[in-house]
């Protein structure tokens, strides 16, 4: 049988990058480019990597509410989606048209991800970044290959020799050489770099003035040495004050000092941002467990292009017979596992 390969989808970050700049319209010059871009880049990918499943995750309702417990401040620096001059492929007349014009792609792409062999999954009070964790730990083996499909730096952490980042920004694909050679660090201690970065993005604030290649002379086991807690981390950061050694400078002295003066502010950030053992429900682990082993919806080419003709979009895309080739195998393996 052939090795599973999996490609996992972070809906948004695919979404609201074909909203801001594919410029495509419908037949009444509104704006289409989310939908077609998106489903357009899901088909190209897969032409690209040939996988054996494919899932779009999103964000399940109160997605953020676990992480606003731990820090009220979580994701309140985001703007709008729909703000004036977020989206560069179209000139809305005004914020509320910007809006609809959102919600509607939004929805719309969600009918189209119907009707494809493709598993989608959305649980309530989970962000993808749960789910997508999820479903690699889980599915880590030897038997299976996944391939992350975001530009969201995050994900990194969970590469491993089973487990890739795709970057379809950079249209770079990661694996544990690559991130070595790009942090200097294995991806399994990216964790304690990003806790004390910060992320900002997300309203997370780190600790200034560590940077990677200070940390790495200030740690040098989290170059080769699996570290498996805060505790631990700070565990070697006292140690090192306590030696004595004149390895350290003065100022490296200091910011281990510093690392150890935030510990809670270290935990916390620990506890937002990493993705090797997400805290989630036995519950939303048994949706997302059943989700996996369901068959998928068998491809309807008929369906496909009665959707783009509705939509007057059908003259927007090419090759319609390129799509039932690519969508028909994940149809054929979904059904056969």
């Amino acid at each position: 049988m052939k090795k599973r390969r999996i490609v996992l989808i972070d809906y948004y970050n695919l979404f609201i990058r074909n909203w801001q700049v594919c410029p495509l319209t419908d037949e009444n010059e509104e704006h289409f480019g989310a939908v077609v871009g998106s489903l357009n880049s899901i088909k190209s990918f897969i032409k690209k990597t040939n996988p054996t499943d494919v899932f779009v995750i999103t964000d399940g309702e109160n997605a953020a509410l676990r992480r606003k417990m731990m820090m009220k401040e979580y994701k309140a620096n985001r703007k709008k989606e729909w703000a004036r001059g977020a989206c560069r492929a179209y000139d809305f007349l005004n914020e509320q048209d910007q809006k609809d014009n959102w919600t509607f792609q939004k929805r719309r792409l969600d009918e189209y991800l119907s009707v494809l062999p493709i598993k989608t999954i959305s649980i309530p009070y989970l962000e993808a970044d749960d789910v997508i964790a999820q479903i690699s730990n889980v599915m880590n083996n030897e038997e299976t290959q996944i391939v992350i499909y975001s530009s969201d730096a995050d994900y990194q952490q969970l590469i491993n020799e089973n487990v890739f980042c795709y970057n379809p920004i950079t249209k770079k694909l990661l694996n544990e050489e690559k991130f070595f050679k790009k942090h200097g660090i294995p991806p399994y201690n990216y964790i304690y770099l990003k806790c004390i970065q910060g992320d900002a993005s997300d309203n997370v604030t780190g600790i200034k003035g560590i940077g990677p290649k200070t940390l790495i002379k200030m740690v040098p086991e989290i170059v080769d040495t699996r570290i498996d807690s805060i505790q631990d981390f700070l565990e070697i950061c006292q140690h090192a004050i306590d030696s004595g050694s004149k390895v350290y400078t003065k100022s490296m002295l200091n910011k281990f000092k510093l690392l150890i003066e935030n510990e809670s502010k270290l935990q916390l950030n620990y506890n937002i941002m990493q993705l090797s053992d997400v805290d989630i429900s036995q519950q939303s682990k048994d949706l997302i467990n059943r989700v996996i082993e369901e068959d998928v919806t068998p491809f309807s080419k008929t369906k496909l292009r009665a959707m783009f003709y509705n939509d007057g979009m059908y003259n927007n895309v090419k090759y319609l017979t390129d799509w039932s080739t690519m969508f028909s195998k994940l149809t054929l393996y979904g059904r056969n596992k």
